[in-house]
């Protein structure tokens, strides 16, 4: 028997309503999508969705668009209890659940989303859609094969989008663009980076090249935009073991018939709490902890690293 969620949930359940919303939306568009786990219940008020596979940032973004264009609609929020998964699964053919969580479960509830969605779930949700008020994405990450989604519900999904477009306009103001110019503005202003990163790689490549030391101290810069630079060099200098040292940031990369073993000096670097990061035998890459002491190591090691 279907009976309808309470009235005034609370922000988890806004944010709990409006993933299974945007989960829904995401298979809607073709995807074969995975939640590992979505943290909605948190003490910040942010929700946080984990999905297993790689999910393209414009799929995410076109259900996030599906999802405020079914909050307005109003669609009443009801669940029903079921004996175990087998029984909800013979009436709802279309019902989405984790399976390694209910296998072997007694006791299913489940939320149904009007006719757009029903889910076996457990936790608080709103009465209606319309209680959601708006759903906006706020950060996308991929880590590990996964995608990780940030996001936002009711007012402060409201407040995210007003602040998000009041700096678009003080863009506009300050550079004098119309607010329908903004996405060529932006994509000539990511063509221009390009062309000085790629003049960065250039001038970086020649720095490699006039450098008596195969260890090299960079300053305060961004090293990412180095990286190219250094593994385009790589490639045609495999013999060469290049350390580079910011003051934020350790960054190393051995060429393949080049001897010199980094595990060694990036395991010393993070017994001693100077270096966070990634340590192998071929590069090294991460934080910083400890400039000086750290500059005191490499400047140790011999001109060459063979």
């Amino acid at each position: 028997m279907l009976t309808q969620v309470p009235t005034k949930a609370s922000k988890g359940a806004v944010l709990h309503s409006s993933e299974h919303i945007f989960a829904r939306s995401l298979q809607n568009l073709g995807l074969d999508i995975h939640v590992r786990k979505a943290d909605t219940f948190r003490s910040d008020g942010k929700g946080f969705l984990f999905i297993k596979e790689k999910i393209p940032l414009q799929k995410l973004f076109s259900a996030e668009a599906m999802v405020n264009e079914l909050i307005p609609k109003d669609l009443k929020v009801e669940m029903e209890k079921f004996d175990d998964i087998s029984a909800a699964s013979m009436k709802y053919n279309n019902i989405r659940f984790n399976e390694d969580r209910l296998k072997d479960t007694q006791g299913i509830r489940v939320v149904k989303i009007g006719d757009f969605d029903v889910s076996a779930c457990k936790n608080e949700h709103v009465s209606s859609t319309a209680e959601i008020i708006a759903f906006a994405i706020v950060n996308v990450s991929y880590l590990g094969g996964e995608t990780t989604v940030e996001f936002k519900a009711g007012m402060d999904a409201v407040n995210y989008l007003v602040a998000s477009n009041d700096s678009i306009l003080d863009i506009c103001k300050k550079y004098n663009v119309q607010p329908s110019g903004i996405s060529q503005f932006v994509k000539n202003a990511a063509d221009t980076i390009n062309n000085y990163s790629s003049i960065l790689e250039d001038i970086f490549i020649k720095l490699i090249e006039q450098s008596d030391r195969d260890v090299i101290f960079v300053g305060n810069v961004d090293m990412p935009r180095f990286y190219k630079g250094v593994h385009k060099f790589m490639q045609a200098n495999t013999t060469r073991c290049i350390i580079l040292l910011s003051n934020n940031q350790l960054f190393a990369l051995r060429g393949k018939d080049n001897s010199f073993i980094l595990r060694d000096i990036g395991s010393q670097l993070l017994d001693k709490k100077m270096f966070v990061g990634e340590v192998t035998e071929d590069y090294l890459n991460g934080k910083v902890i400890d400039y000086d002491r750290i500059k005191d190591v490499l400047l140790g090691l011999p001109q060459k690293l063979v």
